[in-house]
């Protein structure tokens, strides 16, 4: 009687991990960390001095905005989409630059400005100047993971 306590004891362990090694491997229902970026860089360009040819440097402190629209980051879009927004400023050299999150897979990114005003020089001798405002339409590059993307933005 107690071999076949034991016979059966053995044959329950035995159809129970057969039966758990059976059992399917389940997926991962949330996305891994982020941690690959791209970089978004340029110059900010306005025509600030009509007595010149070309323009000029965008004025310091002069705020631009990366928006990412976040189901971009995975590769299963099943999660909450939110919409990410970056800040970057203008450098007294008319430059910005800003990191932001991205996948390997190739995405589309929103580059907008804030308008500003300005005393737009319109004559030098004698210097006259008339107060502007500053709007640009910013940009829509393509970026993935690693990549740096230099993107020019023109306020008119």
């Amino acid at each position: 009687m107690k071999n076949l306590i034991a016979i059966s004891i053995l044959l329950g362990f035995g159809l129970m991990i057969s039966l758990n090694s059976c059992k399917k491997k389940e997926e991962e229902t949330t996305p891994a960390a982020l941690t690959s970026t791209a970089t978004l860089k340029g110059k900010v360009w306005a025509d600030l001095d009509l007595t010149n040819t070309g323009s000029e440097a965008a004025p310091a402190g002069t705020k631009l905005f990366v928006t990412i629209d976040s189901e971009d980051l995975v590769d299963n879009p099943q999660y909450e989409n939110k919409t990410l927004i970056y800040e970057a400023s203008v450098d007294a050299s008319g430059n910005y630059s800003v990191s932001v999150p991205a996948g390997n897979k190739a995405f589309t990114v929103r580059i907008s400005g804030v308008d500003f005003e300005y005393n737009t020089i319109l004559s030098s001798n004698p210097q006259t100047t008339s107060r502007s405002i500053y709007s640009t339409n910013g940009a829509n590059p393509a970026i993935n993971a690693g990549t740096i993307s230099i993107n020019d933005i023109y306020y008119n």
